[in-house]
């Protein structure tokens, strides 16, 4: 039995019920406790304060945060396989593989600080920084060059 599932049926919660008290739509909810669908982070802590938890006893449901620090895991240590390549290659002055191996190693850096800075950005609330357009990055550059061709 799916555990939001098992917590409302010991608080005598029908589907309908438990809907209402978190503002989460039954077919949702009923998706979720089935394993169709997986809850949004907001829709995981409506249930959760809905049923008197916190939404680490969803069990699943907030486990997200294990799943990914799994995975980020797993893919900065990739990247210290990459380094020790990086040294291995330099030290047999194989600077080709060495040069390949920095490339990779350094776009894997930059792939992980980026993920790590989104998923804190979406653990405070913070809104995504507004990116600029295409019409916007061209308007800026054609300025910049008229101000230096002028």
């Amino acid at each position: 039995m799916n555990r939001i599932a098992e917590i409302r049926a010991k608080q005598g919660l029908t589907l309908r019920e438990l809907a209402q008290q978190s503002g989460v739509d039954a077919n949702t909810i009923n998706k979720i406790e089935n394993g169709r669908r997986r809850p949004q982070r907001n829709t995981a802590h409506k249930i959760a304060n809905a049923l008197g938890v916190p939404v680490e006893d969803l069990g699943g449901v907030a486990n997200w945060r294990a799943r990914y620090l799994e995975q980020e895991a797993e893919h900065a240590g990739h990247l210290v396989e990459t380094a020790a390549r990086v040294r291995e290659t330099l030290e047999a002055g194989e600077l080709v593989y060495t040069a390949r191996f920095l490339e990779i190693l350094d776009e894997g850096l930059r792939n992980l600080s980026e993920s790590l800075h989104e998923a804190h950005r979406i653990e405070t609330g913070e809104k995504p920084a507004a990116e600029k357009s295409i019409d916007d990055k061209l308007n800026e550059l054609l300025r910049e060059y008229e101000a230096k061709t002028a």
